[in-house]
């Protein structure tokens, strides 16, 4: 996986997640319900920069972390990846921050990302993708 970053994604982009896929694609039984899913172990990308804005919890008494019960585009993190990384929906993310509190957790990707391309004077270059907190995904519960 390759890509760059702008002058000013090199100041902003101060996160980091690692990015594990689906082994195979979402499986259905024969009456219709998803059966478990698994991921590999081995993550498509490694360290990715990118810019996460954490939302807050408004429900809970001074909650540093972001909401994890309600699922709507308004109340999920978004994330900002460079251009060129490859990010589709269902993908589960660990944070990677050194020093970051919640380095280790777990998030899914949440729909498909928006790409941002530069136009004229607006500079972009990224993919917009929302993210929710998660446990571990099946076949990651032992990744360290």
């Amino acid at each position: 996986m390759s890509y760059t970053l702008t002058a000013r994604q090199k100041l902003a982009y101060t996160d980091r997640f690692d990015i594990y896929r689906r082994v195979d694609p979402i499986p259905e039984n024969t009456r219709g319900f998803k059966k478990d899913i698994n991921y590999s172990v081995t993550p498509v990308a490694s360290s990715v920069r990118c810019l996460w804005m954490n939302h807050p919890d408004i429900n809970a008494y001074r909650a540093p972390i972001g909401r994890t019960l309600t699922e709507s585009a308004d109340v999920l993190d978004v994330v900002h990846f460079p251009m060129g990384v490859d990010i589709k929906d269902q993908d589960c993310l660990r944070l990677r921050t050194p020093g970051h509190p919640q380095t280790g957790e777990w998030f899914i990707v949440m729909g498909f990302g928006a790409a941002r391309q530069s136009r004229g004077n607006r500079q972009g270059n990224y993919i917009e993708v929302r993210i929710k907190r998660m446990l571990a995904a099946p076949g990651l519960e032992g990744v360290s």
